[in-house]
């Protein structure tokens, strides 16, 4: 008994032999729907009314047929205004010709045209635009260290490039600058460039800019040392 339940529960694969009813799609057709409807994120609901409409032309032993939205929602279970909007879209790439009736009460007629341009290759379809953004090879590590590499030389090599010179005085021009007044700006050069080797930075102009501006100014005491670094018995003591 146990037997003749796993029996009755197996799945028979399908064969294209076999007698029972099937409605194809041409390859290149559905590659044109993809590739005209990717942008607008309406595939599923182009191929869903494609294949519907494939599926009545199969009913109707035609590739020209009559039909209504109605039945079509039915088929493919759509709204009727997404069917309309689709339907649209595919008779404008020559996917599918349409009829209108005269009469609101008569169904279109619809013929269902092939792609003229047919697939290089048969069996595969080529993959759409965001098919081979998504199949792109991602660079490997040894690529990553070597374009990173690169971007180094060419950092390096555009301050190499600077003369001495003209480094130099630039650094004497943010010196002369008022903003930088009482700060050592040549120490905190030094300062800038042994923390770029220590942490694989590029010294450059605008890093050392941001450095000098976090700086903090000494006050201007007028030669007297802050009261912070004078001794406690200089300090008096009002009488009381």
């Amino acid at each position: 008994m146990q037997e003749s339940n796993h029996l009755t529960r197996e799945v028979k694969a399908r064969s294209i032999k076999s007698t029972l009813a099937w409605c194809w799609q041409d390859k290149a057709v559905l590659r044109k729907i993809r590739d005209a409807f990717d942008q607008s994120n309406d595939v599923a609901s182009a191929i869903g009314v494609y294949v519907a409409m494939t599926e009545i032309a199969s009913d109707s032993g035609s590739e020209r047929f009559q039909t209504t939205h109605a039945w079509i929602q039915r088929v493919c279970g759509w709204s009727i205004r997404t069917i309309q909007a689709r339907l649209k879209t595919l008779a404008e790439i020559g996917l599918i010709h349409i009829e209108t009736s005269t009469s609101l009460r008569q169904p279109n007629t619809y013929t269902l045209q092939s792609d003229p341009q047919p697939l290089p290759n048969d069996t595969q379809p080529l993959p759409n635009v965001r098919q081979l953004a998504k199949q792109a090879s991602l660079p490997t590590s040894e690529e990553n260290k070597k374009k990173l590499s690169e971007e180094i030389e060419r950092n390096v090599g555009a301050n190499k490039s600077r003369p001495a010179s003209e480094e130099s005085e630039w650094i004497g021009s943010l010196k002369a600058d008022s903003a930088y007044q009482g700060i050592d700006v040549s120490k905190e050069h030094a300062k800038m460039i042994r923390w770029c080797e220590a942490n694989r930075k590029q010294p450059t102009r605008r890093r050392f800019v941001n450095w000098l501006n976090r700086v903090d100014t000494p006050i201007n005491t007028q030669g007297r040392k802050p009261e912070s670094n004078q001794r406690h018995e200089d300090i008096r003591i009002p009488d009381l």
